[in-house]
C-alpha cells in the first residue's frame, strides 16, 4: 500500500515538474506577432575581445551584452540584465536595467540603453557591465518588467570565465645603455642624446607586457619589444631631460618610473655614473675637510708651544735680572748711610 502511494507521489512530482518546464518555456518564449518580445544575441562583437593573454580579469574590464525587444501591446517599465541563479532564490539581481518611459528614450552614455530601430516597437537593447570574479561562467538573461508585475524572460547566455589577476609578485628589471637602473629613483648621466633600452618583468602568471616610454611631447608604446632605442632631442649639457617609463601588464598601468638624465660629454656607455660621480665629489669635499681639520690642529699646538717658550723665556728673563735689582738697592741703602 504505502509503495502504491510513494509511486503515486513520485508521478504526480514528475508531472507537475513537466508542466511547470512547458509553462515557463512558453511564457518565457512568448512572441509579439512573428517574432519573440525579448531576445539576446549571441557574444560575437569584437568590443569583447579580452585585453589580457590570461582572459578577462576581475573588475578590469567590460563586457557588451546585446538583443532586441519588441513592445507591441505591452506597458513595459524596464528592460534588465539579470543573473539567473541569483533569481531563482528569489533575489533580483541586475547586473543593469533600462528604463521604458513612453517607449524608448535611451541615451547612449549610459552604461545600458535602448536603440530604435526600423520597425515600429523594436528596439535594440544594450547592457555594458565591469565583469568580476564572483560572476564568472553564470547565467544570465533580459527580463522584460510590465506594468502588472509580470515579467517576460529571454533566452539564457553565458558569461564568459573571469580570472583574478595576482600581482603579488612583479619584479621589474630596467637596463639603459646596458646598466641596470634603480626604478625608485633614476638619475643619470649619458653620452648622446639616444637612449639603449631593454627591460624584462617577471610575474606568476606570465601576464603580457608592455611598456610606455614618455618624454616631452613624445610616445612610444613596446608591445612586443623588450629592446630597442629612444631619442631624447632635448637632451644637453645645460638642460637635463625627464623621462617616463610606465610598465603595463595587460593593458592596465601598474609601475611608473621618472628617469633624469644628465649630457655627460665626457663618459662613455660604461663609464661612471651620476651617483658614482656625486659620491667621488663627497669623497674629496670630506678629503679637504679632514686636510684643513689637520691643518687648523697642528697650527693651534704649534701657536700654543710657542706661547709656552715665550713665558718660560720671559720668566727666564725676570730671574735672571732679579739679582741686579737686589744689588741696586743694597748699594742705594749704603750710600744714604
Amino acid at each position: 500500500m504505502e509503495k502504491a502511494k510513494l509511486a503515486h507521489f513520485f508521478r504526480l512530482s514528475i508531472y507537475s515538474t513537466i508542466y511547470l518546464i512547458i509553462c515557463i518555456s512558453s511564457y518565457a518564449c512568448e512572441r509579439c506577432g512573428d517574432e519573440e518580445c525579448i531576445l539576446l544575441f549571441a557574444n560575437h562583437t569584437e568590443e569583447n575581445r579580452a585585453r589580457c593573454n590570461i582572459g578577462y580579469v576581475d573588475g578590469l574590464e567590460k563586457y557588451v551584452v546585446k538583443g532586441q525587444v519588441n513592445i507591441t501591446d505591452k506597458n513595459v517599465l524596464a528592460v534588465g540584465l539579470e543573473n539567473v541563479a541569483a533569481k531563482q532564490f528569489g533575489i533580483p539581481s541586475y547586473f543593469c536595467l533600462i528604463r521604458f518611459v513612453k517607449g524608448c528614450n535611451g541615451n547612449k552614455t549610459d552604461l545600458c540603453y535602448c536603440v530604435a530601430t526600423d520597425q515600429r516597437n523594436v528596439f535594440n537593447i544594450v547592457f555594458n557591465m565591469t565583469l568580476t570574479y564572483q560572476y564568472r561562467n553564470a547565467q544570465a538573461r533580459a527580463v522584460m518588467l510590465l506594468s502588472d508585475r509580470q515579467e517576460i524572460f529571454s533566452n539564457d547566455i553565458k558569461l564568459p570565465n573571469v580570472t583574478q589577476l595576482d600581482l603579488t609578485n612583479v619584479s621589474y628589471v630596467l637596463n639603459i645603455n646596458g646598466k641596470k637602473v634603480n626604478t625608485e629613483k633614476c638619475l643619470k648621466s649619458v653620452p648622446g642624446s639616444t637612449l639603449d633600452i631593454s627591460y624584462d618583468v617577471a610575474t606568476s602568471q606570465n601576464l603580457r607586457t608592455e611598456l610606455r616610454i614618455t618624454s616631452d611631447n613624445k610616445t612610444d608604446l613596446w608591445r612586443d619589444t623588450k629592446e630597442g632605442s629612444f631619442p631624447l632631442p632635448a637632451l644637453s649639457v645645460e638642460a637635463a631631460s625627464d623621462v617616463y617609463f610606465t610598465f603595463n601588464l595587460c593593458g592596465f598601468s601598474e609601475k611608473k618610473v621618472l628617469c633624469t638624465f644628465i649630457k655627460g660629454e665626457h663618459y662613455g656607455r660604461n663609464g661612471p655614473t651620476i651617483e658614482i660621480l656625486f659620491a667621488s665629489l663627497a669623497l674629496f669635499i670630506l678629503s679637504v675637510i679632514i686636510l684643513l681639520a689637520t691643518l687648523i690642529f697642528f697650527y693651534k699646538v704649534k701657536t700654543k708651544r710657542k706661547r709656552f717658550q715665550d713665558i718660560i723665556m720671559v720668566s727666564d728673563e725676570i730671574n735672571s735680572a732679579r739679582p741686579l735689582i737686589e744689588v741696586n738697592t743694597i748699594h742705594t741703602q749704603t750710600d744714604s748711610l
